[in-house]
């Protein structure tokens, strides 16, 4: 019985481990910080205050 029961925790906490693992390497993942469209803003003049 006790075999038993450190056999399924040990299955639980694996478990967990690896959806623990899943989402913080999902979440440290890079997201896209460049705009690839075609779309700018141009400045006539920019005025340099200091």
């Amino acid at each position: 019985m006790k075999s038993n029961l450190q056999n399924l925790t040990s299955r639980f906490l694996a478990i967990l481990m690896m959806i623990g693992l899943c989402v913080s390497g999902v979440s440290c993942t890079d997201p896209e910080t460049t705009d690839s469209t075609k779309f700018a803003i141009f400045y006539a003049g920019v005025t340099d205050i200091g």
